[in-house]
């Protein structure tokens, strides 16, 4: 049974977390092993504007960064040992990458500068970052709105009190933020950046650079943080959490039609899992308990969260044809030898930067029923409180660990049968597949 509601499960949240109609193309989920706990107390940096310097936020805005700022692979369950994405993206590519030589006239250069000196004004950005932000916020409010059952006698009345508050913030952003100003040069400066390529590969190492600058921790330590939206989804004021539900009579359903693409792996063939103090992490290394039992029911909320690193991080120049390793020629168009990726669709993607998270899926509020089953007197409730971490397929019910992201906790049983786990966490991450990198146009390299 556990085979099949293992299959099913993960079935369901990936045609729960699409809509029905899978992932775009170009795009990829992967399931996180055991979930990434958070904790509300260290996430009150998500809220506020960054820079984040020399306190509480910076120190965990730095954590939360080097969680999610990694490049997985494009199969197996996502991997925390991934490199990480901004160093390659500084270190790798911005120094070694090459454009054709193509130089701005004096006319040219002058907009570009104008326009330049524009957006670098701290006051005018500022402004502009801070109204774009309540818009994006109200207008996600208003979208997460729209999705509620329409059954519900509130329902007219929150969306059109959405609508109102996203056009009100949308009218702030023109006006207050300057909006069709800033994004007309803006417009400039990315147009001029990407006719003189030259300028755009500065201008992106200098995005990175002042980032990495104006962000420190309380130590010191320098880095490039992420945005989150919505920012204040684990608020008690925050958007409408989507449901989730699956009972038996779903579960041969989808175990049977579970020809959806997502991490390989991620069919573990077991539901409840410990880890021994001390031990690996890795799927191989967890106990696993068959459970005696051929009913289930599990429920939880969901959202999906949008990973923004606009700050610092650009890949309209990374993922075009417009890009080679400095030194290729046309006879030799990889003096590098470095892949990023072969463009192949997973699971036979290869190369050392196959995707980039752009969305995590969180989750809160896990119930699980064993229905006759007596789980909370089973082996795996037993093994739960003295494991450095267990769980239910990709969540986390207990964690013992001083490394955890979350204070130490126990999922507690509201009857011989149920379990609840209401901490939020990441348990997967929507993907962008990079194409076939670097993959410059014929014309491009240098003879």
């Amino acid at each position: 049974m556990t085979a099949n509601a293992a299959t099913a499960l993960s079935s369901k949240l990936y045609q729960v977390i699409t809509g029905g109609n899978g992932v775009p193309r170009g795009s990829f989920i992967s399931f996180c092993p055991g979930g990434m706990v958070l904790d509300p107390s260290t996430m009150g940096w998500a809220t506020k504007v960054a820079p984040y310097v020399g306190n509480k936020d910076a120190d965990d805005a730095y954590a939360f960064a080097r969680q999610v700022n990694k490049i997985p692979a494009g199969t197996g369950i996502w991997s925390p040992s991934s490199a990480d994405l901004g160093r390659t993206y500084r270190d790798v590519w911005l120094n070694n990458a090459d454009v054709p030589r193509v130089n701005l006239t004096a006319q040219q250069q002058a907009e570009y500068t104008a326009a330049q000196a524009y957006i670098d004004n701290e006051d005018k950005s500022m402004a502009y970052s801070s109204a774009r932000q309540n818009w994006e916020f109200a207008n996600t409010n208003y979208l997460l709105a729209s999705f509620m059952p329409r059954n519900d006698p509130s329902y007219f009345a929150t969306v059109l009190q959405a609508r109102r508050d996203a056009a009100n913030a949308l009218i702030a952003w023109q006006t207050q933020g300057h909006k069709a100003e800033y994004e007309h040069n803006f417009a400039i400066v990315q147009h001029y950046g990407e006719l003189g390529l030259l300028n755009a590969i500065q201008n992106l190492k200098n995005d990175y650079d002042n980032t990495l600058t104006a962000n420190a921790t309380s130590t010191g330590t320098h880095f490039a943080p992420v945005q989150l939206y919505p920012n204040n989804f684990l608020a008690a004021n925050g958007p409408a959490w989507n449901k989730f539900h699956i009972s038996t009579a779903e579960l041969a359903q989808f175990a049977s039609s579970s020809g959806y693409k997502y991490s390989s792996g991620t069919d573990v063939g077991f539901l409840f899992w410990s880890i021994a103090q001390g031990g690996n992490s890795g799927w191989t290394q967890r106990h696993w308990y068959q459970m005696s039992t051929s009913q289930l029911d599990v429920s939880f909320d969901f959202l999906r969260v949008r990973l923004d690193r606009s700050d610092w991080f650009d890949s309209f120049l990374l993922t075009s044809n417009a890009w080679f390793w400095a030194g290729s020629t046309v006879s030799h168009p990889n003096s590098l030898g470095i892949t990023f990726s072969n463009g192949a669709p997973p699971p036979n993607t290869a190369g050392s930067w196959q995707m980039i998270p752009t969305e995590m899926i969180v989750t809160r509020n896990l119930r699980v029923n064993a229905g006759s089953f007596d789980l909370k007197h089973s082996d795996f409730a037993t093994q739960s409180s003295s494991s450095s971490s267990s769980g239910f397929l990709f969540w986390s019910t207990s964690s013992h660990s001083s490394s955890s992201a979350s204070s130490n906790f126990n999922a507690s049983f509201t009857s011989n049968s149920e379990m609840f786990a209401p901490q939020p966490q990441i348990v997967a991450f929507v993907c962008q597949l990079m194409p076939r990198e670097p993959n410059p146009a014929f014309g491009v390299l240098p003879r």
